[in-house]
């Protein structure tokens, strides 16, 4: 089973039976993490699996960019 949530950046969906990378919970995302971690790794704590390594990443050159325009 699949929830989407729409926001304004997009569609996140949310597979209630795939477990979080990062913390093990169910409901993770398509990034392979659950939306807490997403969270998480959006405020810079530190991420312990190579998904939420990556997420992290993808987030902080996303600010980046946002912040050179």
């Amino acid at each position: 089973m699949t929830v989407r949530l729409t926001e304004l950046a997009g569609i996140v969906r949310v597979d209630i039976l795939k477990c979080c990378a990062e913390c093990g919970s169910r409901g993770a995302a398509d990034n392979g993490i659950c939306l807490a971690c997403s969270t998480r790794a959006l405020k810079g704590k530190h991420m312990r699996s190579r998904e939420g390594q990556v997420v992290q990443k993808r987030f902080h050159d996303i600010m980046l960019r946002a912040r050179s325009t």
